[in-house]
């Protein structure tokens, strides 16, 4: 059997990106091979480092999007960002055999407002929760759905020596406000800082994305640049 996943930027940090890593290493411990098409462009040097820094086996492949229904031996494509379902238009047109199932990672408040068009050439959704599935179902009168929590692969809990309590927040995110909300959290430390009178609380930001600005504005404007720290880098 072999799975496609496809996805924004598997090479960026993200909550996404995480989950994506996490199904390809499930699959891969059955014996599943994983082809990760990916929508940015990336270089060798780039799937290099993942290999290296997930322990990657050969059995995941990497393809630009754009390589979409030139394999016949997917058996299955999962589509894991909302804005991408009219891909499965796609899929089916070239691998009509294929089974195709969209992921909902985001708030259902925060979908595209196009989104019930986009459903038809889907097989199946996937949500995380049964309450989003009914929301799901009522929103869109749609029922073919899977509930699957997002895998947790990654999350180590130490078995002795629990950390102690810390007034450090981290952000690990892509930088897009309408999804990610980031805002919120910034304007939370101004609250936490400024009106409960608790200025050793720090937030520290890392990621990339085209609201970098906003968020370097805000810190601007509620003065909490000795709260809020940024660590950001351009993705390919």
């Amino acid at each position: 059997m072999k799975v496609a996943i496809i996805g924004f930027n598997i090479f960026s940090p993200g909550g996404t990106c995480r989950s994506n890593i996490n199904l390809t290493k499930e699959f891969n411990r059955e014996g599943i091979d994983v082809v990760i098409y990916n929508s940015r462009s990336f270089s060798q040097t780039d799937i290099l480092s993942l290999r290296h820094m997930e322990s990657l086996s050969e059995q995941v492949e990497f393809r630009p999007i754009l390589d979409l229904g030139k394999d016949d031996s997917i058996d299955l494509y999962i589509i894991t960002r909302e804005s991408f379902f009219p891909l499965a238009q796609i899929i089916k047109f070239y691998c009509p055999y294929s089974l195709v199932i969209g992921e909902i990672h985001a708030p259902l408040g925060m979908l595209p407002e196009n989104l019930a068009e986009d459903l038809y050439a889907l097989d199946y959704v996937r949500v995380s929760t049964e309450s989003i599935k009914r929301e799901f179902q009522a929103r869109y009168g749609y029922d073919a759905i899977l509930v699957h929590h997002v895998s947790t692969y990654h999350v180590s809990l130490p078995e002795e020596n629990v950390q102690k309590s810390t007034n450090n927040l981290y952000v690990l995110s892509r930088f897009e406000d309408d999804v990610k909300d980031i805002s919120y959290a910034i304007r939370l430390l101004d609250y936490l800082v400024h009106y409960l009178q608790a200025p050793h609380v720090k937030m520290y930001i890392e990621g990339y994305g085209p609201s970098e600005m906003l968020y370097r504005n805000l810190i601007n404007y509620y003065g909490l640049h000795a709260n809020v720290f940024f660590k950001s880098g351009n993705s390919n």
